[in-house]
């Protein structure tokens, strides 16, 4: 069991130092051309003892979120194994480890800035992100939990909701005017950004850069 605590510490060490990487193609120059960023990630994955789980079928999303909440205490993963995109290609995490004595979920982003761009997903409190930048060549570890916190995802839902409502109201009306008979509807994509200053939004030059990492590592 000890072993495989100290693989993840090593593994964490190693994706820290590497370069950046595209979504969809390796920039990094190395000789063995990686197609993409999590492909790099999993190569250190296997680097360092971890084995592909032989599983059947897709983890539920609310089979994930028993798994994070405490509520389950296993998806069948046995130690030092892992699966890969266990949600489906367009769900988070892109890796579920079992190190023997609890679960990672890792999210990989990749950017050409200095900081990600997470869309219509809020961070995840309970993933460890890998994140590396073009601009800065570099890659960094966060959990979801260092850069937004509780009480602003709960402001996110309750501001998501009352939009939601009036969005409702809002396509009722467009419907009943719609003398087109086009079905002519409005849709809220939501989206995530940091703006301020590159102290605070750059992931590199963040004060607590190290501290999020080593946090992680140990």
């Amino acid at each position: 069991m000890k072993n495989r605590v100290i693989y993840m510490k090593e593994f964490y060490k190693e994706v820290r130092n590497m370069p950046y990487y595209r979504n969809y193609q390796a920039s990094s120059g190395a000789v063995h051309n990686i197609s993409k960023h999590e492909d790099a990630v999993e190569a250190v994955l296997l680097q360092h003892g971890a084995v592909r789980a032989r599983v059947g079928k897709k983890v539920s999303k609310s089979a994930r979120n028993d798994l994070i909440d405490g509520n389950v205490e296993s998806i069948g993963l046995q130690p030092g194994e892992y699966m890969a995109q266990p949600c489906g290609p367009n769900n988070s995490p892109d890796f579920i480890v079992f190190d023997g004595e609890e679960h990672h979920f890792i999210e990989c982003k990749s950017s050409k800035q200095a900081k990600p761009t997470f869309n219509s997903g809020m961070p995840n409190s309970a993933y460890v992100y890998i994140f590396c930048s073009e601009k800065t060549n570099e890659t960094t570890l966060f959990r979801g939990n260092d850069v937004v916190s509780d009480e602003q995802i709960a402001l996110v839902d309750e501001f998501r909701r009352s939009q939601k409502a009036q969005e409702d109201q809002l396509n009722k009306k467009l419907l009943e005017i719609d003398v087109n008979n086009r079905g002519f509807q409005w849709y809220t994509r939501p989206m995530y950004i940091q703006a301020g200053k590159s102290e605070h939004t750059s992931y590199f030059k963040h004060k607590d850069k190290s501290a999020c990492e080593e946090r992680i590592i140990s």
